[in-house]
């Protein structure tokens, strides 16, 4: 069996092993692996956080430059998705072999502009409160305020580069997309919808049941997905001619 590397964007304040509870269903499907880690954490925590979406787009494909496979995805969560989404843009303009498909979950489309612009800017307490409300951070980290307090510069970081992101309209990629959102997310439809303008190859987007990290919910259906649509590359490829848009329950 063919495989494919899956390359895993962080959301904010996650890192490498952010997920590591994909690696259980992907045993078995044509999928490896591969999450990449943005300074100031685990590995590279000495480094200094970055605080641009652009900067880190820039580190990531350094990143991928030295084990770039011949067949690979890109999948984001949240933050992810947006780098995802940008970093698939830089490779298209290096002209580097592009991904066979964009993978997004839990994030509007970049051309929707975030809805809160000034977490970033809260003092420490207040800001740890949104953070322990958004949840994704691990109940060892959200209990000890000392662990909290010591992954904060990054996690803030984090959040100013998302803050703090303008778009910028662009000419659409020749690359599928998929969207994931969750039902009681605060992501609307019409939002996740937008994804397609980003596409002239096929766009599809799936409802799951949870809230903004239902991604650690659904992580089996998610990795599916992901293995199914890579068995389907082929029709992909021929698909970029003839767009089409699917809407699925899952």
């Amino acid at each position: 069996m063919s495989k494919t590397t899956l390359f895993l964007l962080p959301y904010a304040g996650g890192g490498s092993r952010s997920y590591h509870c994909f690696e259980k269903y992907s045993t078995h499907t044509d999928l490896v692996l591969h999450s990449l880690t943005l300074p100031g954490r685990e590995s590279r925590f000495d480094e200094s956080p970055l605080s641009c979406l652009e900067d880190m787009v820039e580190d990531l494909f350094l990143q991928m430059a030295k084990v770039l496979p011949s067949t690979y995805a890109l999948y984001g969560h949240s933050m992810g998705a947006l780098l995802s989404y940008l970093l698939a843009r830089k490779i298209y303009d290096e002209k580097w072999p592009p991904p066979q498909h964009l993978f997004v979950s839990g994030r509007q489309a970049p051309s929707v502009p975030h809805h809160n612009s000034t977490l970033h800017r809260l003092p420490g307490n207040e800001f740890r409160k949104q953070l322990m409300h958004y949840g994704g951070l691990p109940s060892s980290v959200i209990g000890n305020p000392k662990l909290l307090a010591l992954f904060e510069p990054y996690i803030r970081a984090d959040f100013k580069a998302v803050e703090t992101y303008h778009h910028s309209e662009s000419v659409p990629l020749d690359l599928p997309i998929s969207v994931f959102l969750g039902r009681s997310d605060v992501v609307s439809f019409t939002d996740g919808m937008l994804w397609d303008i980003e596409t002239n190859a096929t766009f599809d987007i799936q409802y799951m049941p949870g809230k903004h990290f239902f991604i650690f919910h659904n992580t089996e259906a998610l990795i599916n997905f992901f293995s199914l649509k890579f068995q389907l590359s082929g029709y992909e490829s021929q698909a970029i001619k003839n767009p089409q848009t699917n809407i699925s329950p899952v």
